[in-house]
């Protein structure tokens, strides 16, 4: 990213230097095994749609196979990412407070018990009528 050079989004600046390039998407996917759509959607800022752990490494493939600084790229990234404000349903949850939806161990017991229990009053009226 050459000194005065501005863009509206870091999307629009890679589509543009790879289109400068004369690269296709399908080249650029060939050459960085990235897939077009994830592609696709660095150009058009979407990163939403794509796993959040991987976008720095997509981010900076792309930008080495285009001859870009990579690091500076993901700095870019990282400022426009803290000046975003995400909305309450777009941030993750910790895990503590992503409840199970599992069997509860306590039912279960209790559920048991009860059949056992209910089992062993039938045997027994059985047993103890003439």
């Amino acid at each position: 990213m050459e000194s005065g050079e501005t863009f509206e989004s870091l999307g629009k600046y890679l589509k543009a230097k790879r289109e400068s390039q004369k690269l296709s998407l399908k080249e650029v996917a060939v050459t960085t095994r990235i897939r077009e759509p994830v592609l696709r959607a660095l150009e058009e800022d979407r990163y939403t749609n794509l796993p959040a752990i991987y976008v720095k490494s997509f981010l900076s493939t792309y930008a080495e196979c285009l001859g870009l600084d990579s690091n500076e790229v993901i700095m870019v990234h990282q400022k426009i990412a803290e000046k975003r404000s995400f909305s309450n349903d777009q941030v993750l949850k910790p895990p503590s407070t992503i409840q199970k939806k599992g069997v509860n161990g306590r039912l279960l017991v209790i559920s048991i018990s009860v059949v056992l229990l209910m089992a062993l009053i039938v045997y027994a009226s059985f047993e103890l009528l003439p």
